[in-house]
């Protein structure tokens, strides 16, 4: 039950830092940071729990996830990407109250990892756990 509660409390505290930066930020570094974190997490309990799935905020996840890939090359761009980044925090929205912890768990085990990973993470990554075709 511990273990549920700080899963919850730390994909909440990231949620939150995501929603302010992607709302009113002006930090494209800590924009990305906090919502690919928030991303990879949940594409990752999607994809463990349902498998290679068409389902529409799954590739609202993977729509984010490019606009942050973008973001990182062009800080400058913020709000040409806003309101994608804006569908992609909706999208997970939607899927949060689906999907177990377990699996949320197991994506923050597997995002810390990549991290640190020379490659770090990539919407391939993403593409990955939702377990899309390229």
């Amino acid at each position: 039950m511990v273990f549920k509660m700080r899963i919850a409390k730390d994909v909440a505290r990231l949620r939150t830092g995501a929603g302010l930066h992607a709302f009113m930020g002006a930090d494209a570094a800590a924009l990305c940071n906090l919502t690919g974190r928030l991303i990879y997490i949940t594409a990752f309990a999607v994809g463990r729990q349902w498998g290679a799935t068409d389902r529409p905020d799954a590739r609202i996840l993977l729509g984010a996830a490019s606009a942050l890939g973008d973001l990182m090359e062009h800080p400058g761009d913020l709000e040409r990407h806003r309101g994608a980044i804006q569908s992609g925090l909706g999208a997970i929205d939607r899927l949060m109250p689906e999907l177990s912890e377990w699996a949320l768990a197991e994506g923050a085990l597997r995002l810390e990892q990549l991290l640190q990973s020379s490659d770090g993470l990539t919407t391939g990554h993403v593409r990955a756990a939702l377990q899309m075709a390229a």
